[in-house]
């Protein structure tokens, strides 16, 4: 191995010594220096990482507003679907009681499929039927 000469602080020599002295986690200063050099490529290499990493956050950020704002125009489709779909119930009630619009001075004949069952689901149900689809997504 090659033989370097360095001058430290006393600061350093102190260190140097209490990590090398007897019954230490090094036999030599030698090899609390290697130690040192080995440890800061890691330092850098952890640097590195960490600036992916958070990246990786502001990203993940943003698609998590991006899903918040999606959700938000969900509930408020949901919510105007809703609307209509008791409105037109009310208009199907009127056409069935008489109230509604006639044909030809006559009312309508209610049919088997007039009255649709409209059971509104809870937030949290909307919202995952929303972002990953299923049963409810097609309301």
């Amino acid at each position: 191995m090659p033989r370097l000469t360095v001058t430290i602080s006393e600061e350093h020599e102190q260190i140097l010594e209490e990590k090398s002295d007897v019954g230490a986690a090094y036999r030599s200063k030698s090899e609390v220096v290697r130690e040192c050099i080995e440890s800061h490529d890691r330092v850098e290499e952890l640097a590195n990482q960490v600036s992916c990493l958070e990246a990786e956050v502001e990203m993940l950020r943003d698609q998590r507003e991006e899903l918040k704002e999606k959700a938000a125009r969900v509930e408020q489709l949901e919510d105007k679907l809703w609307d209509l779909q008791m409105e037109y119930q009310e208009l199907i009630h009127e056409q069935q009681s008489g109230d509604g619009p006639q044909v030809d001075g006559t009312p309508t004949e209610p049919s088997v499929d007039d009255e649709i069952p409209v059971q509104p689901s809870g937030v949290g149900t909307r919202l995952k039927s929303a972002i990953f689809g299923g049963p409810d997504s097609n309301r």
